[in-house]
């Protein structure tokens, strides 16, 4: 019983896996604007508007939050529906 009362489900663990997928989403949000979107949105027109780019921003946001501590330490050790 005392072992259970000395884990601490807010113990900070990294995942890196979490951060390279936040990083790799970004990067390629990042080159399908500035290198494809140019050739395939017609010439004078805005590849992104500036609301794509908040909700792009956001759901990022989201998805760091939900996948990431300590929601990832606590879906994996007590609530793994939530994962």
């Amino acid at each position: 019983m005392t072992s259970l009362l000395a884990a601490s489900a807010w113990d900070y663990e990294f995942h890196p896996e979490v951060w390279l997928l936040v990083a790799a989403i970004i990067g390629l949000g990042v080159y399908s604007v500035r290198n494809i979107g140019p050739l395939v949105v017609p010439a004078g027109e805005p590849v992104t508007t500036v609301n794509q780019k908040r909700f792009f921003i956001v759901g990022v946001a989201m998805l760091w939050l939900a996948a990431d501590w300590p929601m990832h330490d606590i879906a994996e050790e007590h609530l793994y529906f939530v994962h």
